[in-house]
C-alpha cells in the first residue's frame, strides 16, 4: 500500500510540472477561442503534456463524468467547473460581447 502511494504521489508530481510547463507554454501564447472548442483544447493539452484526462480531473478537483458532460456541451456546465479544468491546463476565462466572431 505504501508502495503504490508513493507511485500515485510521483505521478501527481510529474503531472504538476508538467502542467506547470505547459501552462507556461499557454501563458506565452494569445489565442482565444469559443467555450464551445473546450474539448479540443483539453485534447490538444493532453496530446502535448503527458498529462491524461484522469488526472486533469484529479488535479480540478472533479469527477470524470462531470469532465465528459462539460466537455461535451460546456455551455450547460457551471462556471465553477469550467473554471477549474481552465486553471489545470493554463488556460485564463474572458468574458466578450457576441459580436458574431472569436
Amino acid at each position: 500500500m505504501k508502495r503504490e502511494l508513493n507511485e500515485a504521489l510521483r505521478a501527481v508530481k510529474e503531472a504538476e510540472l508538467a502542467l506547470m510547463k505547459a501552462s507556461k507554454e499557454a501563458a506565452a501564447s494569445k489565442d482565444l477561442f469559443k467555450l464551445t472548442e473546450l474539448n479540443d483544447c483539453v485534447d490538444d493539452f493532453c496530446k502535448k503534456t503527458p498529462s491524461t484526462k484522469g488526472e486533469i480531473c484529479l488535479l480540478a478537483d472533479i469527477s470524470s463524468s462531470t469532465l465528459t458532460a462539460a466537455l461535451k456541451n460546456p455551455e450547460k456546465a457551471t462556471m465553477t467547473t469550467i473554471s477549474s479544468i481552465a486553471s489545470v491546463i493554463g488556460l485564463e476565462i474572458l468574458i466578450g460581447r457576441h459580436n458574431g466572431s472569436v
